[in-house]
């Protein structure tokens, strides 16, 4: 009888115990405020973050952060992007920024035609599409050495320093006044599955600048 009470007592101190792990761990997630308070989202902590060099930003104004995965990996990073463009200059129109992105030079996928899929997010009514592209990756060279011929002579194979990635993108765009956001996340196909969840929780706390 004593033995099962300390057992039951063992059992719920250690219940405990894990409860006050769980309630001391740090979230995996921490809010990100753009700078111009233009949208707010939970982002993972530990991600690097870029705020400069988006793309098209040397032709409008663009507002927002890359996040990129750090985990050492012989691959592509993956990314996920939240931007909001101010509709300025070169883009006035979402639809512009669409067919720049279906008409890039590294799109795997041309023969496909993307169906543009509505969505909302945070009130906000948009379009959501995916495409495959690749990316390069550098590597140091490397030289292989066959067997030595038998007349002495020696040849070397080059291995070129870069190897190709093919890369899932998904794509969230919503019209906002003048501009629109972009949603955006990016991974190498093997794994992006195991992004996409990461990605749903960053879009799911997204919240955009109120209007008035």
């Amino acid at each position: 009888m004593r033995a099962g009470k300390m057992k039951n007592t063992f059992i719920g101190l250690s219940f405990i115990m894990l409860l006050a792990a769980a309630a001391g761990a740090l979230p995996p997630y921490e809010r990100y405020v753009c700078e111009g308070g233009y949208f707010s989202a939970s982002v993972p902590r530990d991600w690097s973050r870029t705020e400069q060099g988006h793309p098209y930003g040397d032709l409008t104004k663009v507002y927002g952060v890359k996040l990129s995965d750090p985990e050492d990996r012989d691959s592509a990073a993956a990314t996920i992007s939240l931007l909001y463009y101010s509709g300025e200059k070169f883009f006035t129109d979402h639809r512009q920024y669409i067919n720049a992105r279906l008409n890039s030079m590294i799109r795997e996928d041309y023969d496909d035609n993307k169906e543009m899929v509505p969505v909302a997010v945070a009130g906000l009514t948009g379009v959501t599409f995916s495409m495959k592209t690749f990316e390069l990756v550098s590597r140091p060279s490397e030289r292989h050495m066959p067997p030595k011929p038998d007349d002495g002579s020696r040849i070397y194979e080059i291995v070129p320093p870069s190897k190709k990635v093919i890369m899932a993108e998904r794509f969230i765009v919503l019209p906002a006044g003048k501009g629109f956001y972009v949603l955006h996340y990016r991974a190498p196909e093997e794994g992006a599955g195991e992004y996409q969840k990461i990605f749903d929780d960053v879009t799911g706390s997204f919240q955009p600048k109120k209007r008035p």
